[in-house]
């Protein structure tokens, strides 16, 4: 439950001939003979896809837990006569931002905490991989890339599309300390703490009505490009701060609102990525 599935592949024997079927979809229930979702297209309908092989994919899927990961981060400064490598040990994830704004590129961010530190002139790595490349890892950007933001299972439209969307975690993790160490000698976990920030056109009261009545709501947005896709889902958010506001002479009014992560039963998670690295 919560994972996504792209259904259809390209060419008309991999689809169903219904179109609107060929469309990103969430799994709610799984049993041995049926796949029950939400997150429907508009109009969705039956087709028995008779005579047809259906291509359906779906990919590698991570949420939050209690498992603390790790891993050292190397940094070579090679601009030096004789490179100085820095290598940083048990370093952890502490946050992470992600920023859409219309018109730009996609920004993100992560902030690590680490135990320990290494210095010296030979690497750990002495043949590392190779950067990525763009041309299979492009940059991506709002209105080309955004496949869809959808709240409470539609998607954000008239009148109220969204112009911003932020997504902030802090995991909380802690240095643990001891006086026989100059480093941390452990890292404790903390409190998952998941805020969405967005700002959307006042265009009716439907979102309005839930900030005022504290209603928890959900939301997916999905970054694809090249074939490749990553769908973040909040399913389980609550309102906490709105306030709609114009902002001058013939500006549009906006509704910027705040909104907090809870646990969700179906899915037990606060925060879910699902990463395809193929899809038709």
């Amino acid at each position: 439950p919560g994972q996504w599935l792209k259904i259809g592949g390209t060419g008309a024997s991999y689809q169903f001939a219904t179109a609107v079927l060929n469309d990103w979809v969430r799994v709610v229930a799984v049993t041995a003979t049926k796949i029950t979702c939400d997150n429907l297209p508009a109009g969705w309908t039956t087709d028995a896809g008779a005579a047809k092989t259906i291509r359906v994919f779906f990919g590698d899927r991570i949420k939050n837990g209690t498992t603390l990961s790790s891993t050292t981060i190397e940094r070579g400064f090679l601009g030096q006569q004789t490179p100085t490598y820095i290598g940083q040990r048990g370093m952890a994830v502490n946050a992470i931002a992600l920023n859409i704004v219309e018109g730009q590129a996609v920004k993100a961010s992560a902030t690590f905490i680490g135990m320990s530190g290494t210095e010296g002139i030979t690497p750990l790595d002495a043949l590392p991989d190779a950067a990525p490349d763009p041309n299979l890892y492009p940059v991506m950007a709002a209105g080309v890339n955004i496949g869809r933001i959808a709240e409470n299972g539609a998607a954000l439209a008239s009148p109220n599309w969204i112009r911003t969307l932020s997504l902030n975690l802090q995991n909380g993790t802690v240095e643990i300390r001891a006086a026989d160490s100059i480093t941390p000698v452990a890292l404790g976990r903390g409190t998952l703490r998941v805020m969405v920030s967005t700002e959307t056109y006042f265009g009716s009261r439907a979102l309005y009505t839930k900030i005022l009545a504290g209603t928890p709501t959900n939301l997916n947005f999905r970054l694809a490009g090249n074939q490749q896709a990553a769908v973040f889902g909040l399913p389980r958010l609550t309102p906490t701060r709105g306030n709609p506001n114009a902002r001058g002479l013939d500006q549009r009014v906006m509704l910027p609102l705040e909104l907090r992560a809870s646990v969700d039963t179906l899915t037990n998670a606060e925060v879910m990525l699902d990463r395809l690295e193929y899809f038709e």
